[in-house]
């Protein structure tokens, strides 16, 4: 039973992303999925599913059911991770459950938590800056892609049986996060995801909230 519902719960998932835009996520969902089911990849597909999940609900694409607010099932999903074999409340968690216990083939428990924690945060971070429509510094954005996708990059790297130095992996997270904030930055204003750094906002002239309103007057004005 538990098997189904966290099958469902990803195929479910990934219809509904290529319904959303399926030029976007038909390649990379769509490759993800493949190895994970056909056991090429076997981390990858419970992996990718709850990370992106849990992005998409950071970014406001969808609700939480029964109005919980996100920063208790963020807390939820962080005290589950202390004990992943523990038995599941929610289908989310048994799918985070199914991708560490995949992922413990390559790596060890505590590398698993603590990238997985690191990720977890940072999706808290991303949903209450949007949520107050912060700016925030070059140095807080680097910080906060680190966070995010260095981890995650990194434990899909050791999912594949690759490892690499931390440092390189920091720089290929920190130039995914910038490629991802540059592919979607209107609709990211727009949605009042605001990966412009402050300082170049103040040097613009522009004002939070004119970003917000009208993101193609801002990337117009770019060089």
């Amino acid at each position: 039973m538990n098997y189904l519902r966290r099958e469902l719960f990803i195929l479910s998932y990934f219809m509904r992303l290529l319904r959303r835009n399926f030029k976007k996520y038909f390649t990379v969902a769509g490759f993800t999925y493949s190895l994970g089911a056909l056991g090429i990849y076997p981390s990858s597909k419970p992996t990718y599913f709850f990370c992106r999940y849990i992005d998409d609900l950071a970014d406001g694409d969808y609700t939480l059911p029964n109005h919980q607010s996100f920063e208790s099932f963020i807390a939820e999903l962080v005290e589950f991770l202390k004990a992943p074999h523990q038995k599941a409340k929610s289908t989310i968690q048994l799918v985070l459950a199914d991708a560490v216990r995949k992922l413990q083939k390559a790596t060890d428990l505590e590398t698993i938590q603590s990238e997985l924690t690191h990720f977890l945060h940072s999706m808290l971070l991303d949903y209450q800056r949007r949520t107050v429509r912060k700016a925030l510094s070059q140095a807080e954005i680097d910080e906060l892609y680190h966070r995010s996708f260095s981890a995650v990059l990194k434990l899909a790297l050791l999912g594949f049986g690759i490892q690499l130095d931390a440092k390189y992996v920091d720089k290929l997270g920190l130039v995914q996060g910038k490629i991802y904030a540059l592919q979607d930055i209107e609709d990211d204003l727009s949605q009042a995801i605001i990966n412009v750094p402050s300082e170049l906002i103040k040097e613009t002239g522009f004002e939070v909230e004119a970003l917000i309103k009208k993101p193609a007057e801002f990337t117009d004005s770019l060089p």
